[in-house]
């Protein structure tokens, strides 16, 4: 019976039938049942508590068959799934990706490498940190940098003129206010009529391209009246742009000085920005507009930058200016007689001509 796979097991109250082929795929509580049985009819020295493994080894043995093959484990437990513990590092991949924004992901990185990349940034600077205006040093962190031009193998400065930034600042003062305050301060004063500034000026913003009436927005007269009136933060945020103007449009001011009649308007700029924190301001800076927020400083930074790139240290501040460009090709147009106010490729030869002898007569003083 046994070549049959049968064995034929004899007790006084019933008959029990095993499958000894079958016999590694019974369940633990089976085999106890089995190994009692056995210790009672047989003298079995097995423990019922046994493994599984140790059991069907015992059985097959004292039953006469082949030992049966088995894996590590009872078969029950060999048909469950594996599980593996993940790696700190997975989980916690797992858990920055589905429950951490994309924004707070990009913000935490751009803080841990920012200092890094603003020392490489420091350490390609074409103008060092520290230079001489006047023979008196000047320490300055520089938010702007000029351009190389490979072409020309030199350093090339640019900015936007400061009369259109002049003009910028006033539009926007009148419009919706600048640095955090409204224009509540210049309504008051215009209304009194003790300065040149009228109400049409700022509710209007009659001439916005007047650099005259930029001027008068932002005078020492304003700024007079207005601290009468107790209007102080107004107050100094019209004193520090009518320095800066004044540094960048009067004459017979020394280098030195004209530097310092800038710093105050360039610290209140920079003082709305931390560049370590992210993420960094993008279409305002405290009411200012991040395009004129930034060309006031690159404005600010390249004047200081010439007193050290050029030669002798000193230059004449209103020769850095893009209006001797704007009046040439202002009166060239204006010989354009279709209207439209562009000059084609074959004209262009003709009236430039044209322009450059009169403004060579404008200028003659022997005329």
């Amino acid at each position: 019976m046994a070549n049959a796979g049968w064995l034929r097991l004899r007790n006084p109250d019933s008959d029990i039938y095993i499958l000894a082929l079958k016999l590694k795929c019974m369940r633990d509580v089976e085999l106890k049942v089995l190994v009692r049985y056995f210790r009672k009819t047989r003298n079995l020295t097995l423990n019922e508590t046994a493994t599984k493994t140790r059991k069907l080894e015992e059985l097959s043995g004292m039953l006469g068959l082949s030992k049966p093959e088995t894996e590590k484990g009872s078969s029950k437990r060999s048909s469950k799934k594996q599980y593996h513990t993940k790696s700190l590092r997975d989980l916690a991949v797992k858990v920055l990706t589905t429950k951490v924004s994309k924004q707070a992901l990009n913000c935490a990185y751009a803080e841990i490498i920012w200092n890094d990349q603003y020392i490489k940034w420091k350490s390609e600077a074409p103008v060092l940190d520290k230079i001489s205006i006047n023979e008196t040093g000047i320490s300055r962190e520089w938010f702007y940098h000029p351009e190389f031009s490979t072409a020309r193998n030199q350093l090339e400065v640019k900015c936007i003129d400061a009369t259109h930034l002049l003009t910028r600042t006033r539009r926007k003062c009148c419009k919706g206010g600048l640095d955090g305050l409204s224009n509540s301060a210049w309504k008051r004063v215009a209304r009194t009529g003790k300065t040149l500034l009228t109400p049409i000026m700022v509710d209007d913003i009659t001439d916005p391209m007047s650099s005259a009436m930029a001027a008068t927005h932002f005078s020492d007269k304003v700024e007079s009246e207005m601290r009468q009136m107790g209007e102080i933060e107004s107050a100094d945020l019209c004193r520090d742009i009518r320095m800066w103007w004044e540094a960048e449009d009067c004459s017979g001011i020394p280098a030195l000085e004209r530097f310092r009649m800038r710093e105050s308007l360039r610290k209140r700029l920079l003082s709305h920005v931390e560049f370590c924190k992210f993420p960094p301001p993008t279409m305002n800076v405290a009411g200012w507009p991040i395009q004129l927020w930034e060309a006031l400083l690159s404005h600010i930074d390249a004047k200081t930058m010439l007193y050290e790139l050029c030669h002798g240290g000193c230059y004449n501040v209103r020769a850095f200016s893009s209006l001797i460009g704007e009046t040439f090709f202002s009166e060239l147009v204006l010989h354009d007689k279709t209207g439209c106010g562009t000059v084609s490729a074959a004209e262009f030869g003709r009236f430039i001509g044209t322009a450059t002898e009169q403004l060579h007569m404008r200028q003659d003083p022997d005329r």
